[in-house]
Parts: C-alpha cells; sequence; structure tokens
C-alpha cells in the first residue's frame, strides 16, 4: 500500500524523513512515558531501527520546541507545553480538530525554526505532533500540516495519512 507521504520524496525530504513521519503516525493518540521512545538514550544513543524506522533515529529532542535534525532542512516534530513561558497554544485537545497556535513572537531568535516550518508549509510536508500534558508525560497527537503562516504565528492543524492502493493492469498478451 503506498500513501502520500511516498511523494515527499519527490520535494526534496529524506525517505529517514518520511519513515520517522511514519513513526509518529503509528504512535497516534498514546501517552509516551519513556522519553527514550522519543530521543533515545542519553548520551546521543539514537532510538534503534524497528519495522517503520530503517535506520538509528529521533523523533524530538524534548529540549526545544521545534525538532529538525542535522542533515535535514524540514522540522520533523514540534512540541507544544502549555507550562511553558508560551502557555497554552492548543485548541480543544478532546477531539481530532485540535488546532495549534504557534507563535514564535522573535522572529530574529528563532529564524531557523521557523524556516524549517515555513519550508514544511511551503512542500506540504507533515510534522509530528508532541502535547506535554506534564513532566515526562507525552501525548502523541500525530501528525499536523502547517495550514497558515503570518509573521511568526503559525497554525497547525490535524494531517491524516491517505492510503493510496496500487492499481495494477491486466496485461495479458502484451509481452507475447
Amino acid at each position: 500500500m503506498i500513501d502520500e507521504l511516498d511523494h515527499l520524496y519527490d520535494k526534496g525530504v529524506s525517505q529517514h524523513h518520511i519513515e520517522c513521519l511514519r513513526k509518529f503516525d503509528s504512535l497516534k493518540g498514546q501517552m509516551i512515558t519513556d522519553s527514550r521512545i522519543i530521543r533515545g538514550d542519553k548520551g546521543g544513543i539514537k532510538i534503534p531501527s524497528d519495522n517503520i524506522v530503517s535506520n538509528p533515529y529521533y523523533l524530538h529532542s524534548l529540549i526545544r520546541g521545534v525538532y529538525k535534525p542535522q542533515s535535514d532542512k524540514f522540522a520533523l516534530s514540534i512540541q507544544t507545553n502549555p507550562n511553558s513561558k508560551w502557555g497554552k497554544e492548543i485548541d480543544s485537545l478532546e477531539s481530532a480538530n485540535w488546532k495549534i497556535n504557534y507563535d514564535f513572537e522573535d522572529d530574529g531568535q528563532y529564524s531557523w525554526d521557523m524556516k524549517s516550518l515555513e519550508l514544511c508549509h511551503r512542500y506540504e510536508t507533515p510534522i509530528g505532533v508532541i502535547f506535554k500534558t506534564k513532566k515526562a508525560n507525552n501525548l502523541i497527537l500525530g501528525l499536523g500540516t502547517v495550514q497558515t503562516v503570518n509573521g511568526t504565528l503559525f497554525e497547525i492543524v490535524p494531517y491524516e495519512i491517505q492510503q493510496k492502493g496500487m492499481v495494477i493492469e491486466n496485461v495479458r498478451g502484451v509481452l507475447a
């Protein structure tokens, strides 16, 4: 089965990045209390490869709000924390129709984070979304997409992967 994430490769998104997005989708709705599942072990030890991600990886550092892998131009994920200085950035967490108003307020200090999210917006590349409900409790909301960018404000809404079945035509007799 193929889905539209496969087509992100044509937009310059690496296969590894796409696999990490699929991992976020597989964790959707789970409360992660073991941070090693998201950031690997302390000391820079990545999460081991698995049946979704073919090489060792990180999903987020759990330090800053935006996580962008070092060799990547696209943001991979964001973490929103209602106890941070930014306050509650999310609306209606109870439903699948959540919306995050992610406002950097300072485009100078956060320019790299903003550029990586702007690329996600421009190339319609989803990001993994983590909501920290309290210390060591990370609810994986799944994937989100940057719907609008207005200055330093990024509006992020849920993104659902649409499955696209492969159609195989009957080609009997063509090669005869």
